[in-house]
């Protein structure tokens, strides 16, 4: 069977990221963004999901997550007008 596990780096002026999802991984979740309740939510999401998830974040990552939330909402066409 061909492994499901990738691997990301991205690093911009605002944030360092460094991903790694092993889908049949049964590892403890390694998530530290800086962001407790972010922390929690993709602790437990990996716990749950039974897949190994290890991402180390460093940055001003308030910012990009409010505005990759709005791109979002905007590409779904969440608002109402």
């Amino acid at each position: 069977m061909a492994s499901r596990t990738i691997t990301i780096e991205r690093a911009t002026r605002e944030t360092q990221i460094a991903l790694t999802l092993d889908l049949d991984g049964r590892a403890e979740p390694d998530v530290s963004t800086g962001l407790p309740f972010f922390d929690h939510l993709l602790s437990s999401m990996s716990f749950h999901g039974r897949f190994s998830l290890s991402i180390k974040a460093r940055g001003d990552l308030e910012a990009v997550l409010i505005r990759a939330k709005f791109l979002s909402a905007m590409n779904n066409h969440v608002f109402v007008t």
